[in-house]
């Protein structure tokens, strides 16, 4: 019901905007910076635009040893629909901003059929204020949209370490011409799933915080050269050198946990070329009184850690680029086993329309440092519409 009242809206937004005002359709191809919500309507100072997501992939080969909770991208040879979701969002007025996104399926959040819900007030570019459920700001490989990712899929490290959407409020600052930009925010605390694969799981909305505490999240991210825009490829191969430096600390004060995460990331790119990389350790133990049950493998203290590095370079410029990607995880410190694990990606993407249509085949190798060595490669397609 929620999907059919979202799409209801956005056939009525759209009806009202061809029937008494300009509706403007994005440029094909968009800049490479676009965002999703290439319709819109315009009226004075406010703008609504109506946009969506749908990634459809397919596995072309799967080792014997591959499982989905292992965080393999796939079991099996097969088909799957990754992403399908609608969105509505835009501006009110030069300082109220909102967003809301309903999705009809997303294999990363499971918390409910409501995946972005919030209002921006910003009266200065020194101070705003934003609430609802929202993406964590802590660490940009997670804050880049999946729609302009240079791989397939994000880091396995950054899927099962980082945290997802979750309600709260934020305070943010952009300061120095938007060089400098800060964000801090309180929210509901924050839940692991029973093993290091399965990542923070998403708590549906509508329960608030009636089983948990509070979570506390912090970023600062540095542009010296200008604005960084959002996607990580460069396809549009422009000749300014931009650079992003960040770094993010997570405080989960839950009921069950109390987790300490720290990140820091890099991103530059330059004519084509684009270098991600970024570091992220947490450490966790149980609460001193928990008040909810924990899995035994969560019952004691642990640190991990996991680093990733990839690149990308557009050979043609918005029609094909090529990208890889190394990262390294240590789930457990302390045990030495096939969970220590190196990861490499390789793949090409086929930009039919930008970002808003594309296509792409990545080929994953795991490799076991300590104990068996598994049979899990995959190589993985998928084309995306993001409007």
């Amino acid at each position: 019901m929620r999907q059919i009242r979202l799409i209801v809206a956005a056939a009525v937004v759209l009806a009202a905007g061809f029937g008494s005002g300009p509706v403007r359709a994005g440029d094909f191809p968009c800049d490479g910076a676009c965002e999703p919500g290439m319709i819109s309507i315009e009226k004075g100072d406010a703008r609504i635009s109506v946009g969506g997501q749908m990634q459809f992939q397919a596995a072309l080969y799967t080792g014997q040893d591959n499982l989905v909770a292992d965080g393999d991208p796939a079991q099996s040879e097969g088909f799957l629909v990754k992403r399908a979701r609608i969105k509505l969002g835009g501006r009110l007025n030069k300082y109220l901003k909102f967003g809301l996104a309903e999705e009809m399926h997303d294999d990363e959040d499971s918390g409910g059929n409501l995946l972005d819900a919030w209002m921006d007030f910003t009266p200065t570019p020194l101070f705003g204020l934003k609430a609802g459920v929202v993406e964590l700001a802590w660490t940009r490989s997670s804050l880049v949209s999946s729609a302009y990712q240079a791989c397939i899929d994000r880091p396995l490290s950054v899927k099962a370490m980082a945290p997802r959407r979750q309600a709260g409020a934020s305070i943010h600052s952009a300061m120095w011409e938007d060089r400098v930009k800060l964000q801090v925010g309180v929210y509901n605390a924050l839940h692991r799933g029973d093993s290091f694969y399965d990542g923070y799981q998403s708590i549906g909305q509508t329960l608030g915080n009636q089983f948990t505490r509070f979570s506390y999240a912090a970023r600062l991210d540095v542009s010296p050269l200008g604005e960084m825009d959002e996607p990580i490829p460069d396809i549009e191969k422009k000749d300014e050198l931009r650079v992003n430096l960040g770094g993010g600390y997570v405080f989960n004060d839950g009921a069950a946990q109390k987790i300490h995460a720290a990140t820091g990331d890099l991103h530059v790119k330059w004519h084509g070329a684009a270098i991600f990389g970024g570091y992220i350790m947490e450490s966790g133990s149980p609460a001193d009184e928990p008040t909810v049950p924990l899995p035994d493998d969560l019952t004691a203290d642990y640190d991990r850690s996991a680093w990733f590095v990839e690149a990308d370079y557009t050979i043609l410029k918005r029609l094909l680029g090529v990208h890889g990607r190394y990262e390294w995880i240590d789930p457990y410190s302390t045990i030495d086993d096939e969970g220590d694990e190196a990861i490499a990606t390789f793949g090409v993407s086929v930009y039919a329309m930008d970002h808003l249509l594309k296509f792409q085949a990545d080929y994953q190798m795991r490799i076991e440092r300590f104990g068996l060595t598994k049979d899990n490669d995959t190589l993985l397609t998928q084309m995306q519409l993001a409007f």
